[in-house]
């Protein structure tokens, strides 16, 4: 984490922030370096993941403002289901709450240079999620396949790289086997007709690749 806050100034880095812990961190530094640090404010609005709980938004950006040496440019969240149009209205709901969320720190005086919520399927499917900037996956590498969704007009695209690894792990699934879980491109392994290897590279997790789920390891 020092080695990191430490490219932060050396590199004029902009960091992604939730937590008021590692604002002060942040803040006392930019005090001793006297500098103002640009930072992105992170909100949960849905995904699940890292980011300031939505209802908790108010309370965090009347305390992050207070922070002298930090100044609020960006504002961002991350779609959970943007890539299926079957759950638009959570979609929705979820460009409802930035709305939200930047009216609440305008109130307080703070007008972002960025604004970003659409990833890959946001930017595509879902115009309205553009906002001032968009943050691409896998389309920015021409890879558009089970990241966009069916039904819609899609831009041509054409994979500008190759990815080679060696399978970290192979294991052998039985025939009978059922899908553990759902979830868009992170789905598990489906219906096993006949017995079948499944191999697991060291890339970690990608909606662009086959995932295959193994038992008792983290799916990280």
């Amino acid at each position: 984490y020092k080695m990191a806050l430490d490219l932060i100034f050396k590199y004029d880095l902009t960091p992604v922030i939730y937590q008021l812990e590692n604002a002060d961190v942040l803040d006392k530094l930019a005090k001793l370096h006297q500098k103002v640090i640009n930072i992105h404010v992170k909100v949960d609005t849905g995904m699940g993941r890292i980011g300031v709980r939505y209802d908790a938004i108010e309370i965090f950006a009347e305390k992050i403002v207070e922070y002298t040496n930090l100044k609020v440019d960006g504002l961002m969240t991350h779609f959970a289901v943007a890539d299926d149009l079957s759950q638009n209205a959570f979609t929705n709901e979820q460009i409802d709450k930035f709305d939200r969320v930047i009216e609440s720190f305008a109130t307080l005086g703070v007008q972002p240079t960025f604004t970003d919520l659409a990833n890959s399927p946001g930017a595509i499917a879902h115009p309205t999620s553009r906002s001032t900037m968009v943050r691409l996956g896998g389309i920015l590498y021409g890879l558009g396949g089970d990241v966009l969704p069916e039904g819609i007009a899609k831009p041509e695209l054409r994979p500008v790289l190759s990815l080679l690894t060696k399978i970290a792990h192979l294991k052998a699934v039985p025939a009978g086997r059922k899908r553990e879980r759902e979830g868009g491109h992170f789905g598990g392994i489906d219906h096993v007709i006949e017995p079948l290897s499944c191999g697991a590279s060291r890339c970690g997790v990608s909606g662009n690749l086959p995932v295959c789920r193994v038992e008792g390891v983290p799916d990280d």
